[in-house]
């Protein structure tokens, strides 16, 4: 904030969930997984139209990790087999 004085930090996930600007406290600390904007201050509370909302949900995309298809074995374990011993 000090690099860009006049703007302020706001979480993405919060502005899509309200659809509202909040804006950050200087101590919180950022995380890597999430999408952050620097905004105008004068913008804080404001309602967010829907051209930004379209421009913010294309940013969130881009950072969410793509999935992949996983699949889970079983294992064999000492103990378990098919055959069957006779007694």
């Amino acid at each position: 904030m000090l690099d860009e004085p006049g703007h302020v930090v706001s979480p993405a996930i919060q502005i899509r969930r309200t659809r509202r600007i909040p804006a950050m406290k200087a101590d919180e600390e950022l995380s890597p997984a999430k999408v952050y904007l620097l905004v105008p201050a004068s913008r804080i509370n404001s309602v967010v139209s829907e051209s930004e909302m379209a421009r913010i949900d294309s940013a969130c995309e881009k950072r969410r990790p793509k999935r992949r298809s996983s699949k889970v074995l079983p294992t064999e374990t000492e103990g378990s087999s098919d055959k069957v011993e006779e007694v």
